[in-house]
């Protein structure tokens, strides 16, 4: 996983730790990812805000209906999960397995998903939807 940090270009002191202090304000955020060229989350609000503003996603899902809340049949828009669970999607915040449907994603899964987004940006950029620009 070092190597996929230190080839984003992340500086050694800022890998591993918060990047966003955390009385961001929304609008700052949405700002921020729209300057994003890939968005790693769970799926919840700043990957919501990266679909919104049309940047790539890699979405970490576990216990939430991913049919719900994520783009259909889009390759700029990715699904880590462990189908292999019984109790993928159920939909609970308690958890007994202390929710290994997240856990089961590994750093290395991840990091490998958001690189091969970058890599199809690079070599076949889309143009994004042209959309009112976010202001911070």
């Amino acid at each position: 996983m070092e190597e996929i940090l230190e080839s984003a270009g992340l500086p050694a002191p800022l890998r591993g730790r918060a990047l966003l202090p955390p009385e961001t304000t929304l609008i700052q955020l949405a700002a921020l990812i729209e300057k994003c060229s890939a968005v790693l989350a769970v799926d919840n609000g700043p990957k919501n805000l990266a679909v919104a503003l049309d940047v790539p996603t890699a979405t970490l899902s576990g216990p939430t209906n991913p049919l719900s809340f994520n783009p259909r049949n889009d390759p700029r828009h990715v699904l880590l999960r462990d189908d292999s669970l019984p109790c993928i999607a159920c939909g609970s915040n308690s958890c007994p397995t202390r929710h290994e449907c997240m856990e089961n994603i590994s750093a290395d899964r991840a990091g490998e998903a958001v690189l091969s987004l970058l890599q199809a940006a690079r070599t076949s950029p889309a143009p994004r939807t042209p959309k009112e620009k976010v202001s911070p």
